[in-house]
Protein backbone atom coordinates (compact mmCIF):
# COMPACT_ATOMS: atom_id res chain seq x y z
CA UNK A 1 0.00 0.00 0.00
CA UNK A 2 1.16 3.54 -0.70
CA UNK A 3 0.12 7.19 -0.49
CA UNK A 4 0.48 9.83 -3.17
CA UNK A 5 0.02 13.54 -2.49
CA UNK A 6 -1.92 15.30 -5.27
CA UNK A 7 -1.70 19.14 -5.52
CA UNK A 8 -2.54 21.78 -8.10
CA UNK A 9 0.95 23.13 -7.51
CA UNK A 10 2.16 20.18 -9.55
CA UNK A 11 0.70 21.91 -12.63
CA UNK A 12 2.96 24.92 -12.13
CA UNK A 13 3.06 27.97 -9.84
CA UNK A 14 -0.22 28.10 -7.97
CA UNK A 15 -0.77 31.81 -8.73
CA UNK A 16 -0.46 31.14 -12.47
CA UNK A 17 -2.92 28.24 -12.24
CA UNK A 18 -5.46 30.42 -10.39
CA UNK A 19 -5.12 33.26 -12.89
CA UNK A 20 -5.49 30.89 -15.85
CA UNK A 21 -8.75 29.35 -14.61
CA UNK A 22 -10.17 32.50 -13.00
CA UNK A 23 -13.19 32.54 -15.33
CA UNK A 24 -14.13 29.04 -14.15
CA UNK A 25 -13.99 30.19 -10.52
CA UNK A 26 -16.37 33.05 -11.32
CA UNK A 27 -18.77 30.67 -13.09
CA UNK A 28 -19.09 28.27 -10.13
CA UNK A 29 -18.80 30.90 -7.41
CA UNK A 30 -15.81 29.44 -5.54
CA UNK A 31 -12.14 28.70 -6.05
CA UNK A 32 -11.41 25.44 -7.86
CA UNK A 33 -7.70 25.53 -7.11
CA UNK A 34 -5.57 25.87 -4.03
CA UNK A 35 -4.25 23.84 -1.12
CA UNK A 36 -7.82 23.27 0.07
CA UNK A 37 -8.26 21.09 -3.03
CA UNK A 38 -5.18 18.96 -2.35
CA UNK A 39 -5.79 15.24 -1.88
CA UNK A 40 -4.18 11.99 -0.83
CA UNK A 41 -4.53 9.06 -3.19
CA UNK A 42 -4.48 5.69 -1.47
CA UNK A 43 -3.03 2.98 -3.67
CA UNK A 44 -2.92 -0.80 -3.44
CA UNK A 45 -0.20 -2.38 -5.55
CA UNK A 46 0.00 0.79 -7.61
CA UNK A 47 -3.75 0.85 -8.26
CA UNK A 48 -6.30 3.23 -6.79
CA UNK A 49 -7.65 1.80 -3.54
CA UNK A 50 -11.14 3.20 -4.13
CA UNK A 51 -11.39 1.25 -7.37
CA UNK A 52 -9.49 -1.97 -6.66
CA UNK A 53 -9.66 -2.38 -2.88
CA UNK A 54 -12.43 -4.16 -0.97
CA UNK A 55 -14.45 -2.31 1.63
CA UNK A 56 -12.47 -4.06 4.37
CA UNK A 57 -9.11 -3.13 2.77
CA UNK A 58 -10.18 0.48 2.33
CA UNK A 59 -11.35 0.77 5.92
CA UNK A 60 -8.13 -0.84 7.18
CA UNK A 61 -6.11 1.74 5.21
CA UNK A 62 -8.13 4.64 6.63
CA UNK A 63 -7.74 3.36 10.20
CA UNK A 64 -3.98 3.05 9.67
CA UNK A 65 -3.86 6.68 8.48
CA UNK A 66 -5.85 7.86 11.50
CA UNK A 67 -3.59 5.96 13.90
CA UNK A 68 -0.56 7.52 12.21
CA UNK A 69 -2.18 10.94 12.64
CA UNK A 70 -2.75 10.08 16.32
CA UNK A 71 0.94 9.26 16.71
CA UNK A 72 2.02 12.56 15.12
CA UNK A 73 -0.30 14.54 17.38
CA UNK A 74 0.95 12.65 20.44
CA UNK A 75 4.57 13.46 19.62
CA UNK A 76 4.12 17.08 18.48
CA UNK A 77 1.14 18.63 20.25
CA UNK A 78 2.67 19.62 23.56
CA UNK A 79 3.49 15.98 24.28
CA UNK A 80 -0.21 15.33 25.07
CA UNK A 81 -1.89 12.02 24.27
CA UNK A 82 -5.18 12.64 22.46
CA UNK A 83 -8.42 10.76 23.12
CA UNK A 84 -9.04 7.98 20.62
CA UNK A 85 -12.59 7.31 19.42
CA UNK A 86 -13.18 4.16 17.35
CA UNK A 87 -16.73 4.48 16.12
CA UNK A 88 -18.30 1.36 14.58
CA UNK A 89 -14.92 -0.06 13.54
CA UNK A 90 -16.25 -3.62 13.40
CA UNK A 91 -18.32 -2.92 10.33
CA UNK A 92 -16.76 -4.43 7.18
CA UNK A 93 -13.76 -5.80 9.13
CA UNK A 94 -13.20 -9.47 9.96
CA UNK A 95 -12.74 -10.55 13.58
CA UNK A 96 -8.98 -11.07 13.19
CA UNK A 97 -8.36 -7.49 11.99
CA UNK A 98 -10.56 -6.04 14.73
CA UNK A 99 -8.69 -8.06 17.35
CA UNK A 100 -5.34 -6.83 16.04
CA UNK A 101 -6.56 -3.21 16.09
CA UNK A 102 -7.78 -3.55 19.68
CA UNK A 103 -4.46 -5.13 20.70
CA UNK A 104 -2.58 -2.29 19.01
CA UNK A 105 -4.48 0.56 20.66
CA UNK A 106 -4.38 -1.12 24.07
CA UNK A 107 -0.61 -0.58 24.25
CA UNK A 108 1.17 2.02 26.33
CA UNK A 109 1.34 4.47 23.41
CA UNK A 110 -2.39 5.11 23.61
CA UNK A 111 -4.33 6.74 26.42
CA UNK A 112 -8.08 6.74 26.96
CA UNK A 113 -10.03 4.98 24.22
CA UNK A 114 -13.76 4.96 23.43
CA UNK A 115 -15.09 2.11 21.27
CA UNK A 116 -18.70 2.22 20.08
CA UNK A 117 -20.65 -0.49 18.27
CA UNK A 118 -24.25 -1.58 17.71
CA UNK A 119 -23.47 -5.24 18.33
CA UNK A 120 -21.71 -6.22 21.53
CA UNK A 121 -20.94 -9.75 20.37
CA UNK A 122 -17.84 -8.59 18.47
CA UNK A 123 -16.35 -6.75 21.40
CA UNK A 124 -17.28 -9.44 23.93
CA UNK A 125 -15.34 -12.05 21.96
CA UNK A 126 -12.26 -9.83 21.95
CA UNK A 127 -12.43 -8.79 25.60
CA UNK A 128 -13.20 -12.31 26.78
CA UNK A 129 -9.52 -13.29 26.83
CA UNK A 130 -8.17 -9.82 27.47
CA UNK A 131 -6.49 -8.42 30.58
CA UNK A 132 -7.34 -4.84 29.65
CA UNK A 133 -8.86 -2.44 32.16
CA UNK A 134 -12.20 -1.50 30.66
CA UNK A 135 -15.78 -0.50 31.36
CA UNK A 136 -18.86 -1.37 29.29
CA UNK A 137 -21.90 0.85 28.82
CA UNK A 138 -25.26 0.15 27.19
CA UNK A 139 -27.09 3.01 25.48
CA UNK A 140 -30.82 2.51 24.85
CA UNK A 141 -33.36 5.24 24.16
CA UNK A 142 -30.82 7.85 25.21
CA UNK A 143 -30.26 6.18 28.61
CA UNK A 144 -26.70 5.12 29.49
CA UNK A 145 -26.22 2.18 31.86
CA UNK A 146 -22.90 0.77 32.99
CA UNK A 147 -22.55 -2.99 32.63
CA UNK A 148 -21.37 -4.65 35.82
CA UNK A 149 -19.78 -7.79 34.47
CA UNK A 150 -18.36 -9.05 37.72
CA UNK A 151 -21.24 -8.07 39.98
CA UNK A 152 -22.84 -10.76 42.15
CA UNK A 153 -20.28 -13.40 40.97
CA UNK A 154 -22.11 -13.51 37.64
CA UNK A 155 -20.83 -16.03 35.08
CA UNK A 156 -22.12 -18.62 32.58
CA UNK A 157 -23.24 -21.02 35.32
CA UNK A 158 -25.36 -18.41 37.12
CA UNK A 159 -26.77 -17.30 33.76
CA UNK A 160 -27.84 -20.91 33.13
CA UNK A 161 -29.47 -21.11 36.57
CA UNK A 162 -31.41 -17.87 36.01
CA UNK A 163 -32.67 -19.13 32.63
CA UNK A 164 -33.82 -22.37 34.27
CA UNK A 165 -35.64 -20.46 37.02
CA UNK A 166 -37.54 -18.35 34.48
CA UNK A 167 -38.45 -21.48 32.52
CA UNK A 168 -39.69 -23.30 35.64
CA UNK A 169 -41.83 -20.35 36.73
CA UNK A 170 -43.64 -20.61 33.39
CA UNK A 171 -44.11 -24.36 33.82
CA UNK A 172 -45.42 -23.93 37.37
CA UNK A 173 -48.04 -21.36 36.35
CA UNK A 174 -49.13 -23.55 33.43
CA UNK A 175 -49.56 -26.57 35.73
CA UNK A 176 -51.49 -24.61 38.33
CA UNK A 177 -53.86 -23.17 35.70
CA UNK A 178 -54.20 -26.48 33.83
CA UNK A 179 -52.48 -24.95 30.78
CA UNK A 180 -55.01 -22.13 30.44
CA UNK A 181 -52.12 -19.71 30.95
CA UNK A 182 -49.35 -20.81 28.57
CA UNK A 183 -45.95 -21.48 30.12
CA UNK A 184 -44.21 -19.70 27.23
CA UNK A 185 -46.20 -16.55 27.90
CA UNK A 186 -45.28 -16.52 31.59
CA UNK A 187 -41.60 -17.21 30.89
CA UNK A 188 -41.53 -14.42 28.32
CA UNK A 189 -43.07 -11.96 30.81
CA UNK A 190 -40.58 -12.98 33.53
CA UNK A 191 -37.62 -12.44 31.20
CA UNK A 192 -38.98 -9.15 29.86
CA UNK A 193 -39.43 -7.73 33.37
CA UNK A 194 -35.97 -9.05 34.22
CA UNK A 195 -34.38 -7.39 31.18
CA UNK A 196 -36.04 -4.08 32.04
CA UNK A 197 -34.85 -4.24 35.65
CA UNK A 198 -31.99 -6.43 36.92
CA UNK A 199 -31.14 -9.13 34.35
CA UNK A 200 -28.29 -8.49 31.88
CA UNK A 201 -29.34 -8.33 28.23
CA UNK A 202 -26.79 -11.06 27.42
CA UNK A 203 -28.24 -13.47 30.01
CA UNK A 204 -29.16 -16.23 27.56
CA UNK A 205 -26.05 -15.85 25.40
CA UNK A 206 -23.96 -15.96 28.58
CA UNK A 207 -25.63 -19.26 29.54
CA UNK A 208 -24.10 -20.85 26.38
CA UNK A 209 -27.47 -22.34 25.45
CA UNK A 210 -27.80 -20.43 22.17
CA UNK A 211 -25.08 -22.17 20.12
CA UNK A 212 -26.68 -25.56 20.78
CA UNK A 213 -30.33 -24.54 20.57
CA UNK A 214 -30.02 -22.47 17.39
CA UNK A 215 -28.08 -25.05 15.37
CA UNK A 216 -28.05 -28.78 16.01
CA UNK A 217 -30.74 -28.52 18.71
CA UNK A 218 -33.49 -27.44 16.33
CA UNK A 219 -32.53 -30.07 13.74
CA UNK A 220 -32.52 -32.81 16.38
CA UNK A 221 -35.97 -31.73 17.54
CA UNK A 222 -37.47 -31.62 14.04
CA UNK A 223 -36.00 -35.02 13.20
CA UNK A 224 -37.40 -36.31 16.49
CA UNK A 225 -40.84 -35.06 15.40
CA UNK A 226 -40.60 -37.40 12.43
CA UNK A 227 -39.92 -40.34 14.76
CA UNK A 228 -43.29 -40.00 16.53
CA UNK A 229 -45.50 -39.79 13.42
CA UNK A 230 -47.71 -42.84 12.83
CA UNK A 231 -48.75 -42.76 9.19
CA UNK A 232 -51.32 -45.50 9.82
CA UNK A 233 -53.13 -43.63 12.58
CA UNK A 234 -52.96 -40.39 10.66
CA UNK A 235 -54.57 -42.22 7.76
CA UNK A 236 -57.45 -43.35 9.96
CA UNK A 237 -58.16 -39.67 10.73
CA UNK A 238 -57.78 -38.44 7.14
CA UNK A 239 -60.86 -36.23 7.34
CA UNK A 240 -59.39 -34.39 10.32
CA UNK A 241 -56.15 -33.88 8.41
CA UNK A 242 -57.95 -32.52 5.34
CA UNK A 243 -60.01 -30.15 7.49
CA UNK A 244 -56.91 -28.89 9.32
CA UNK A 245 -55.00 -28.35 6.09
CA UNK A 246 -57.97 -26.48 4.65
CA UNK A 247 -58.11 -24.30 7.77
CA UNK A 248 -54.40 -23.47 7.60
CA UNK A 249 -54.72 -22.67 3.90
CA UNK A 250 -57.59 -20.30 4.70
CA UNK A 251 -55.59 -18.71 7.52
CA UNK A 252 -52.57 -18.09 5.28
CA UNK A 253 -54.64 -16.80 2.36
CA UNK A 254 -56.75 -14.42 4.47
CA UNK A 255 -53.73 -12.98 6.27
CA UNK A 256 -51.81 -12.60 3.04
CA UNK A 257 -54.60 -10.76 1.25
CA UNK A 258 -55.93 -8.67 4.12
CA UNK A 259 -53.01 -8.00 6.46
CA UNK A 260 -50.13 -7.18 4.11
CA UNK A 261 -51.69 -3.89 2.92
CA UNK A 262 -52.32 -2.90 6.56
CA UNK A 263 -49.32 -4.10 8.62
CA UNK A 264 -46.75 -4.84 5.92
CA UNK A 265 -45.24 -7.92 4.32
CA UNK A 266 -42.47 -8.41 6.90
CA UNK A 267 -44.85 -8.84 9.86
CA UNK A 268 -47.11 -11.21 7.93
CA UNK A 269 -44.21 -13.39 6.76
CA UNK A 270 -42.71 -13.49 10.27
CA UNK A 271 -45.98 -14.03 12.14
CA UNK A 272 -47.93 -16.51 10.00
CA UNK A 273 -45.78 -19.64 10.58
CA UNK A 274 -45.83 -19.25 14.40
CA UNK A 275 -49.59 -18.66 14.16
CA UNK A 276 -49.95 -22.00 12.34
CA UNK A 277 -47.81 -23.97 14.75
CA UNK A 278 -45.33 -24.20 17.57
CA UNK A 279 -41.80 -23.45 18.63
CA UNK A 280 -40.01 -24.79 15.55
CA UNK A 281 -41.91 -22.38 13.31
CA UNK A 282 -41.22 -19.51 15.73
CA UNK A 283 -37.50 -20.29 15.88
CA UNK A 284 -37.26 -20.63 12.12
CA UNK A 285 -38.90 -17.28 11.43
CA UNK A 286 -37.09 -15.47 14.24
CA UNK A 287 -33.74 -16.67 12.88
CA UNK A 288 -34.63 -15.79 9.29
CA UNK A 289 -35.81 -12.30 10.27
CA UNK A 290 -32.73 -11.65 12.42
CA UNK A 291 -30.41 -12.70 9.58
CA UNK A 292 -32.09 -10.09 7.37
CA UNK A 293 -31.64 -7.44 10.07
CA UNK A 294 -35.40 -7.23 10.67
CA UNK A 295 -35.38 -6.80 14.44
CA UNK A 296 -39.07 -5.88 14.77
CA UNK A 297 -40.12 -8.85 12.62
CA UNK A 298 -38.00 -11.22 14.73
CA UNK A 299 -39.70 -9.91 17.88
CA UNK A 300 -43.07 -10.25 16.17
CA UNK A 301 -42.47 -13.97 15.57
CA UNK A 302 -41.68 -14.50 19.27
CA UNK A 303 -44.64 -12.46 20.48
CA UNK A 304 -47.02 -14.35 18.18
CA UNK A 305 -45.79 -17.66 19.55
CA UNK A 306 -46.22 -16.49 23.15
CA UNK A 307 -49.77 -15.09 23.01
CA UNK A 308 -51.62 -16.95 20.26
CA UNK A 309 -52.93 -19.52 22.72
CA UNK A 310 -55.08 -16.93 24.48
CA UNK A 311 -57.19 -16.70 21.33
CA UNK A 312 -57.24 -20.44 20.75
CA UNK A 313 -58.24 -21.65 24.22
CA UNK A 314 -61.67 -19.98 24.64
CA UNK A 315 -62.67 -20.51 20.99
CA UNK A 316 -61.76 -24.18 21.18
CA UNK A 317 -63.61 -24.66 24.44
CA UNK A 318 -66.71 -23.00 22.94
CA UNK A 319 -66.60 -25.21 19.83
CA UNK A 320 -66.15 -28.37 21.89
CA UNK A 321 -68.99 -27.34 24.19
CA UNK A 322 -71.34 -26.93 21.21
CA UNK A 323 -70.17 -30.17 19.63
CA UNK A 324 -70.42 -32.08 22.92
CA UNK A 325 -74.02 -30.95 23.50
CA UNK A 326 -75.03 -32.12 20.01
CA UNK A 327 -73.38 -35.49 20.56
CA UNK A 328 -74.98 -35.94 23.98
CA UNK A 329 -78.40 -35.12 22.58
CA UNK A 330 -78.04 -37.96 20.07
CA UNK A 331 -76.59 -40.31 22.69
CA UNK A 332 -79.33 -39.66 25.24
CA UNK A 333 -82.06 -40.04 22.63
CA UNK A 334 -80.71 -43.44 21.64
CA UNK A 335 -79.75 -42.41 18.08
CA UNK A 336 -76.22 -43.70 18.62
CA UNK A 337 -74.97 -46.64 20.61
CA UNK A 338 -71.38 -47.57 21.26
CA UNK A 339 -69.33 -49.86 23.42
CA UNK A 340 -67.01 -48.68 26.12
CA UNK A 341 -64.23 -50.80 24.63
CA UNK A 342 -64.43 -49.04 21.28
CA UNK A 343 -64.28 -45.59 22.81
CA UNK A 344 -61.44 -46.50 25.15
CA UNK A 345 -59.54 -48.01 22.23
CA UNK A 346 -59.95 -44.80 20.21
CA UNK A 347 -58.58 -42.72 23.08
CA UNK A 348 -55.69 -45.13 23.63
CA UNK A 349 -54.75 -44.92 19.95
CA UNK A 350 -54.76 -41.14 20.11
CA UNK A 351 -52.57 -41.19 23.22
CA UNK A 352 -50.16 -43.59 21.53
CA UNK A 353 -49.85 -41.21 18.61
CA UNK A 354 -49.05 -38.26 20.85
CA UNK A 355 -46.65 -40.32 22.98
CA UNK A 356 -44.85 -41.57 19.91
CA UNK A 357 -45.39 -45.26 20.66
CA UNK A 358 -47.79 -46.10 17.84
CA UNK A 359 -45.10 -47.54 15.54
CA UNK A 360 -43.36 -49.81 18.02
CA UNK A 361 -45.06 -53.03 17.05
CA UNK A 362 -44.39 -52.66 13.34
CA UNK A 363 -41.70 -54.80 11.75
CA UNK A 364 -38.95 -52.62 10.31
CA UNK A 365 -36.52 -53.04 7.41
CA UNK A 366 -33.57 -52.39 9.74
CA UNK A 367 -33.82 -54.46 12.95
CA UNK A 368 -33.66 -52.61 16.26
CA UNK A 369 -30.29 -52.63 18.02
CA UNK A 370 -29.97 -54.50 21.33
CA UNK A 371 -30.62 -52.21 24.29
CA UNK A 372 -27.01 -52.39 25.55
CA UNK A 373 -25.72 -51.02 22.24
CA UNK A 374 -28.48 -48.47 21.78
CA UNK A 375 -27.72 -45.96 24.49
CA UNK A 376 -28.32 -42.18 24.42
CA UNK A 377 -25.14 -41.45 22.45
CA UNK A 378 -26.06 -44.00 19.75
CA UNK A 379 -29.56 -42.49 19.48
CA UNK A 380 -28.01 -39.04 19.16
CA UNK A 381 -25.60 -40.35 16.54
CA UNK A 382 -28.44 -41.62 14.37
CA UNK A 383 -30.41 -38.40 14.81
CA UNK A 384 -27.28 -36.42 13.97
CA UNK A 385 -26.68 -38.37 10.75
CA UNK A 386 -30.22 -37.69 9.58
CA UNK A 387 -29.96 -34.02 10.62
CA UNK A 388 -26.70 -33.69 8.67
CA UNK A 389 -28.30 -35.20 5.56
CA UNK A 390 -31.18 -32.73 5.96
CA UNK A 391 -28.79 -29.77 6.06
CA UNK A 392 -27.06 -31.02 2.92
CA UNK A 393 -30.34 -31.46 1.06
CA UNK A 394 -31.30 -27.96 2.17
CA UNK A 395 -28.43 -26.55 0.07
CA UNK A 396 -29.64 -28.15 -3.19
CA UNK A 397 -31.65 -25.99 -5.59
CA UNK A 398 -34.26 -28.08 -7.44
CA UNK A 399 -35.39 -27.00 -10.93
CA UNK A 400 -38.57 -24.96 -10.82
CA UNK A 401 -38.70 -25.14 -7.00
CA UNK A 402 -35.43 -23.80 -5.68
CA UNK A 403 -34.08 -24.74 -2.27
CA UNK A 404 -36.26 -26.56 0.24
CA UNK A 405 -35.52 -25.69 3.85
CA UNK A 406 -33.37 -28.15 5.77
CA UNK A 407 -36.07 -28.16 8.48
CA UNK A 408 -38.57 -29.64 6.01
CA UNK A 409 -36.04 -32.27 4.97
CA UNK A 410 -35.35 -33.12 8.62
CA UNK A 411 -39.05 -33.86 9.19
CA UNK A 412 -39.33 -35.96 6.01
CA UNK A 413 -36.14 -37.90 6.70
CA UNK A 414 -37.21 -38.39 10.32
CA UNK A 415 -40.41 -40.12 9.15
CA UNK A 416 -38.56 -42.22 6.55
CA UNK A 417 -35.77 -43.11 8.97
CA UNK A 418 -38.27 -44.31 11.56
CA UNK A 419 -40.30 -46.23 8.97
CA UNK A 420 -37.30 -48.31 7.87
CA UNK A 421 -36.04 -48.77 11.44
CA UNK A 422 -32.87 -46.65 11.31
CA UNK A 423 -34.21 -44.16 13.85
CA UNK A 424 -35.72 -45.08 17.19
CA UNK A 425 -39.38 -44.35 17.77
CA UNK A 426 -39.71 -41.25 19.96
CA UNK A 427 -35.93 -40.83 19.83
CA UNK A 428 -35.24 -37.90 22.14
CA UNK A 429 -37.52 -39.21 24.88
CA UNK A 430 -35.90 -42.62 24.60
CA UNK A 431 -32.53 -40.94 25.09
CA UNK A 432 -33.98 -38.96 28.04
CA UNK A 433 -32.89 -35.78 26.26
CA UNK A 434 -36.09 -34.13 25.05
CA UNK A 435 -36.24 -31.75 28.01
CA UNK A 436 -32.76 -30.23 27.62
CA UNK A 437 -33.14 -29.84 23.84
CA UNK A 438 -36.48 -28.09 24.27
CA UNK A 439 -35.06 -25.92 27.06
CA UNK A 440 -32.14 -24.77 24.90
CA UNK A 441 -34.45 -24.09 21.96
CA UNK A 442 -36.92 -22.12 24.06
CA UNK A 443 -34.15 -20.00 25.53
CA UNK A 444 -32.86 -19.26 22.05
CA UNK A 445 -36.32 -17.99 21.12
CA UNK A 446 -36.56 -15.84 24.24
CA UNK A 447 -33.14 -14.31 23.60
CA UNK A 448 -34.88 -12.18 20.99
CA UNK A 449 -36.71 -10.39 23.81
CA UNK A 450 -33.55 -8.70 25.12
CA UNK A 451 -33.91 -5.79 22.69
CA UNK A 452 -37.66 -5.45 23.19
CA UNK A 453 -38.56 -2.12 24.70
CA UNK A 454 -42.08 -1.27 25.91
CA UNK A 455 -42.43 0.98 22.88
CA UNK A 456 -41.39 -1.80 20.52
CA UNK A 457 -43.84 -4.24 22.12
CA UNK A 458 -46.58 -1.65 21.90
CA UNK A 459 -45.91 -1.30 18.19
CA UNK A 460 -46.49 -5.03 17.52
CA UNK A 461 -49.61 -5.58 19.64
CA UNK A 462 -51.96 -4.09 17.04
CA UNK A 463 -50.52 -6.05 14.08
CA UNK A 464 -50.46 -9.20 16.19
CA UNK A 465 -54.15 -8.95 17.12
CA UNK A 466 -55.08 -8.18 13.51
CA UNK A 467 -53.16 -11.21 12.24
CA UNK A 468 -54.82 -13.51 14.79
CA UNK A 469 -58.36 -12.23 14.09
CA UNK A 470 -58.00 -12.33 10.32
CA UNK A 471 -56.26 -15.70 10.48
CA UNK A 472 -58.99 -17.31 12.59
CA UNK A 473 -61.73 -15.89 10.33
CA UNK A 474 -59.97 -17.26 7.25
CA UNK A 475 -59.57 -20.61 8.97
CA UNK A 476 -63.25 -20.72 9.93
CA UNK A 477 -64.41 -19.97 6.36
CA UNK A 478 -62.28 -22.67 4.75
CA UNK A 479 -63.06 -25.24 7.44
CA UNK A 480 -66.78 -24.56 7.06
CA UNK A 481 -66.48 -25.40 3.36
CA UNK A 482 -64.34 -28.48 4.04
CA UNK A 483 -66.71 -29.70 6.77
CA UNK A 484 -69.69 -29.43 4.44
CA UNK A 485 -67.88 -31.34 1.69
CA UNK A 486 -66.69 -34.08 4.05
CA UNK A 487 -70.03 -34.16 5.92
CA UNK A 488 -68.58 -33.58 9.38
CA UNK A 489 -69.69 -31.14 12.04
CA UNK A 490 -68.31 -27.63 11.67
CA UNK A 491 -67.79 -27.05 15.40
CA UNK A 492 -65.49 -30.05 15.75
CA UNK A 493 -63.74 -29.18 12.49
CA UNK A 494 -62.99 -25.65 13.72
CA UNK A 495 -61.80 -26.98 17.08
CA UNK A 496 -59.40 -29.31 15.22
CA UNK A 497 -57.97 -26.41 13.23
CA UNK A 498 -57.63 -24.15 16.26
CA UNK A 499 -55.12 -26.60 17.74
CA UNK A 500 -52.62 -24.75 15.53
CA UNK A 501 -52.72 -21.95 18.11
CA UNK A 502 -51.46 -24.05 21.01
CA UNK A 503 -50.83 -27.75 20.18
CA UNK A 504 -50.18 -30.43 22.81
CA UNK A 505 -50.91 -30.75 25.75
CA UNK A 506 -53.56 -27.97 25.87
CA UNK A 507 -55.59 -29.71 23.14
CA UNK A 508 -55.81 -32.85 25.29
CA UNK A 509 -56.52 -30.92 28.51
CA UNK A 510 -59.28 -28.75 27.00
CA UNK A 511 -60.98 -31.75 25.40
CA UNK A 512 -60.88 -33.84 28.56
CA UNK A 513 -62.13 -30.98 30.74
CA UNK A 514 -65.00 -30.33 28.31
CA UNK A 515 -66.00 -34.00 28.33
CA UNK A 516 -65.91 -34.07 32.13
CA UNK A 517 -68.06 -30.96 32.35
CA UNK A 518 -70.70 -32.23 29.91
CA UNK A 519 -70.80 -35.94 30.67
CA UNK A 520 -73.02 -36.73 33.63
CA UNK A 521 -72.09 -40.42 33.68
CA UNK A 522 -68.99 -42.45 32.88
CA UNK A 523 -70.69 -43.76 29.73
CA UNK A 524 -71.38 -40.23 28.50
CA UNK A 525 -67.80 -39.16 29.31
CA UNK A 526 -66.34 -42.16 27.48
CA UNK A 527 -68.60 -41.53 24.48
CA UNK A 528 -67.62 -37.86 24.23
CA UNK A 529 -63.92 -38.68 24.60
CA UNK A 530 -64.14 -41.34 21.90
CA UNK A 531 -65.83 -38.92 19.48
CA UNK A 532 -63.72 -35.79 20.07
CA UNK A 533 -60.39 -36.72 21.65
CA UNK A 534 -58.76 -38.62 18.73
CA UNK A 535 -59.52 -35.91 16.18
CA UNK A 536 -58.24 -33.19 18.54
CA UNK A 537 -54.95 -35.05 19.05
CA UNK A 538 -54.54 -35.66 15.32
CA UNK A 539 -55.47 -32.01 14.68
CA UNK A 540 -52.65 -30.77 16.91
CA UNK A 541 -50.29 -33.28 15.35
CA UNK A 542 -51.17 -32.15 11.83
CA UNK A 543 -50.95 -28.41 12.47
CA UNK A 544 -48.14 -27.94 14.99
CA UNK A 545 -45.93 -30.98 14.43
CA UNK A 546 -46.08 -31.32 10.65
CA UNK A 547 -47.61 -28.46 8.66
CA UNK A 548 -46.17 -25.52 10.61
CA UNK A 549 -42.63 -26.82 9.98
CA UNK A 550 -43.29 -26.99 6.25
CA UNK A 551 -44.90 -23.53 6.17
CA UNK A 552 -42.00 -22.02 8.12
CA UNK A 553 -39.50 -23.67 5.76
CA UNK A 554 -41.24 -22.12 2.76
CA UNK A 555 -41.73 -18.68 4.34
CA UNK A 556 -38.05 -18.16 5.17
CA UNK A 557 -37.47 -17.31 1.51
CA UNK A 558 -40.19 -14.65 1.43
CA UNK A 559 -38.49 -11.84 3.38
Amino acid sequence: MSLEYISHCQRGPLLDVIRRDRFKDRAVGYSLHGIHRDDLEMKLGGYMMKREGSQGQTKTFVIALKLAQFDILRRTAAKTTPLLLLDDIFDKLDAKRVEEIVKLVSGDSYGQIFITDTNRDHLDKILQHSVLDYKLFDVADGIIKEKKEEQYMYNFALAFVLCAVAYLIGDAVSILTKAWVPSVFVTAIVLLIGYWTVLPAELISDSKLIPFGSTIGIYLLITHMGTIISLKQLGEQWKTIVVCLAGLAGMCLACWLVCIPIIGREFVVAGLPPLTGGIVAAVTMQTAAAEKGLEAAALFAIAMYCVQGFAGYPLTALCLQLEGKKLLKKFRSGEVKTSDAAEVNAVEKANELEAGTANKAKKKLIPELPEKWNGPVMIFLKLGIVAWLATMLGTIAFPGIGKISGAVWALILGVLGTTIGFLDVNSLNKANSYGIVMFALMMYVFDGLKTATPAMLGSVIGPMLLLIVVGVIGMAIFEFIAAKLLKIDFCLALANGLTALYGFPPNAIITENTCKALGETKEEFDYLMGEMYPSMIVGGFTTVTITSVIIAGLFTNLF
